[in-house]
């Protein structure tokens, strides 16, 4: 039977159950649910049919997930969670559909956007992981990206003729209006463009370290190049292209400075990208951009450190270069985000980490955000940092010991009903490590 025909045989039923309440019966009914079985074998694809139903992930219950974990736009747990050039996190199904028409603002800050890349949150889309895990949930596939299959007709000839202005020995003023006009290319439809070849990236780079009035354009333009999968598969390569971010890192503009510690986070996807990188000086520049890049950059910055650092030798390369004290001398004097407190949490497992802690007035710090913060993973964080300090140190477990008895601070954490399992836990341990060495105190 044709689909057409059970279709109409179902409107029939349909008319039949709303025209006359009081004489349809059963066999109505089973009719009806024959007529949509047979409905369901016409238009269902075999392999499709006698799937199991998805087992349930248990995200329904926005108001049970932490604040951080939710996407403004659709307020419910992030699949891929990324960040706009503004800081502001959003699932990427979302706020891509957002910028698919056109709208061209953060829609939490309404501030209007220089470009269209988004970076993958990596300490966010961990945090999620934990979370889940330790709720014996799972973690849903992330949604299709919306990008993928879009049709998209830009003037390939006119973008390709621009990227090769750096690669022939145009002047100045010429390179300068190509570098403006693939800037606003680039911005419009950063997914549209191949470049094609990897030398076309390493000339704009190029262009970058010897014109520097050229850098703020330029690494806007690499930026928004690197958001193409295809093309960040170029970059990665290109032999040329990372040493040639790590050089702009360190030595240019502080927006480009930026945006090169972006591009190159962008190319952070696997473990053999990131042991490269490490090897190749990037914590130096990236470490002193913990300092010096402005507010919007930073946290950029913070997920490329945190993302090289998944790597046991990168982590141990960081420490060396005094990450540490950049990361606290940060939190110090700005106040501690979630990016930055999360990532001294990672470093404090590593033994020379904890110790620079101590050394640099990390229990205080973290003492004084246990008592002013009230966001729940951040206290985790504090506690989970001050346990490895304690682990490690007489001197500083007698420091968070003289702060115990006079503001009962771990206690509080210990007791209170909104504090995650880990953060309680890890704050008993310290109690009661604390109770076992005054008692060994007073036994010898």
């Amino acid at each position: 039977m044709a689909a057409s025909g059970v279709v109409a045989d179902l409107v029939r039923l349909v008319a039949e159950v709303v025209g006359d309440e009081d004489g349809w019966g059963v066999d109505t009914i089973d009719e009806a649910v024959g007529v949509i079985s047979t409905l369901r074998e016409l238009v269902v694809p075999p392999s499709v049919r006698h799937e199991k139903p998805p087992a349930s992930s248990g995200f329904d219950d926005a108001a049970a997930v932490p604040p951080e974990f939710l996407c403004p736009i659709s307020k419910r747990l992030m699949h891929d969670p990324v960040v706009l050039e503004t800081g502001q996190t959003y699932d990427r199904v979302h706020i891509e559909e957002v910028l698919s028409r056109g709208d061209w603002r953060c829609p939490v800050t309404q501030r209007r956007l220089s470009h269209s890349v988004l970076i993958p949150n990596n300490l966010i889309r961990e945090g999620i992981s934990r979370w889940c895990k330790e709720r014996g949930m799972e973690l849903p596939k992330s949604m299709p990206d919306p990008w993928e299959n879009a049709v998209s007709e830009p003037n390939r000839d006119y973008f390709l003729l621009l990227l090769d202005k750096f690669s022939t020995s145009s002047s100045l003023e010429d390179q300068r209006a190509a570098a403006n006009e693939l800037r606003q290319l680039t911005k419009r439809s950063s997914q549209a463009f191949l470049v094609e070849s990897p030398s076309r990236i390493t000339s704009l780079l190029v262009a970058a370290t010897q014109r520097p009035e050229l850098q703020d354009d330029l690494m806007i333009v690499v930026l928004n190049l690197s958001a193409c999968k295809e093309n960040r598969k170029l970059m990665e390569d290109d032999p040329f292209v990372v040493p040639l971010l790590i050089k702009l890192m360190g030595d240019g503009s502080i927006k480009a400075r930026g945006n090169a510690a972006a591009a190159l986070l962008m190319l952070l996807d696997h473990d053999s990208s990131k042991r490269l990188v490490g090897e190749l000086g990037a914590f130096g520049p990236l470490i002193r951009l913990i300092e010096q890049a402005e507010p919007l950059a930073i946290n950029d910055v913070v997920s490329a450190i945190s993302s090289l650092c998944s790597i046991a030798e990168n982590k141990e390369i960081a420490v060396r270069e005094r990450a540490v004290a950049a990361v606290l001398g940060k939190i110090k004097s700005s106040g501690p985000s979630d990016q930055l407190i999360s990532l001294l949490a990672s470093f404090s497992t590593n033994q020379d980490a904890a110790d620079q802690m101590g050394e640099l007035g990390a229990v205080s710090c973290l003492l004084g955000i246990l008592k002013d913060t009230t966001d729940e993973h951040r206290k985790e964080h504090c506690v989970a940092i001050l346990y490895e300090i304690a682990c490690r140190s007489s001197s500083k477990l007698r420091e968070i010991r003289r702060d115990e008895k006079i503001n009962g601070t771990l206690s509080a954490v210990a007791r209170s009903r909104t504090s995650t399992s880990r953060a309680k836990r890890k704050a008993n341990s310290i109690l009661n490590k604390i109770c076992r060495t005054h008692q060994e105190m007073h036994t010898s």
